[in-house]
């Protein structure tokens, strides 16, 4: 005789799962979650909450995109939940070498979606939305929005990240600022004071020699250390 199932339970690929367990699938795949508390809503009162995911198409599809990206679906579809991933076709005509064929950049969305069948994305449960298509639906909305915006804003104004740091920890503290945005732009300034660096020794022939170098010697000392911990195992 089986035992009757929880009613705040549901089925999906005849795995049982709750509230809580969906909030540990999907936290173990999110980097930050700002409010758990509220993440936790949703799992509990609706029975296929909604996951959007974010993504523009690309010709030379990495580890991230497409392997990760696949394992990370696949357990928001284990959890129950409706994912949606947004193709955003209509970005990637800031490519240089693509421009504003939207037609060819489609067909580059539609090859990466094959290489997320041949990694065996569970697609039979994913909705595939178009940003230009929904764009164009939803123009008469969007479009007087952005033009509001870049009457209000100039360049100067919305790139101005803050006058001191103590600013910054102010409203972020309140909530002002996203977590993620800071880290974008944290990691831009890096990356900024970085390039000098990256471009001395690119273009330095002794200092790549030298890094050559040390590369080897560090390998070396590794094998070395390895060999002897092998020879202590054995006595």
């Amino acid at each position: 005789m089986m035992p009757r199932r929880h009613r705040h339970r549901h089925r999906w690929d005849n795995v049982v799962i709750n509230s809580d367990e969906k909030f540990a699938v999907l936290r173990s795949i999110g980097d930050e979650c700002i409010y758990e508390d509220e993440l936790r809503v949703p799992l509990k009162n609706k029975p296929s909450p909604t996951c959007c995911v974010w993504f523009e198409p690309s010709t030379n599809m990495d580890i991230e995109q497409g392997i990760m990206k696949t394992i990370y679906v696949n357990r928001m579809v284990k959890a129950g939940c409706a994912v949606k991933i947004v193709m955003a076709d209509w970005f990637l005509q800031r490519h240089y070498k693509i421009g504003n064929n939207l037609s060819k950049i489609r067909n580059i969305g539609y090859l990466n979606i094959e290489m997320w069948k041949a990694a065996g994305m569970d697609l039979d449960r994913v909705e595939l939305v178009w940003l230009s298509d929904e764009l164009n639906l939803h123009a008469v909305d969007y479009w007087p929005v952005a033009m509001d915006v870049s009457r209000r804003y100039t360049m100067t104004r919305i790139a101005r990240t803050f006058v001191s740091m103590e600013e910054l920890s102010v409203d972020y503290e309140r909530g002002y600022l996203n977590s993620a945005d800071v880290k974008m732009a944290l990691e831009k300034a890096i990356n900024n004071i970085l390039e000098p660096v990256r471009d001395y020794f690119s273009g330095n022939t002794k200092a790549q020699a030298l890094i050559m170098a040390c590369q080897n010697e560090i390998t070396g000392d590794v094998l070395k250390i390895q060999m002897q911990n092998k020879e202590m195992r054995h006595h």
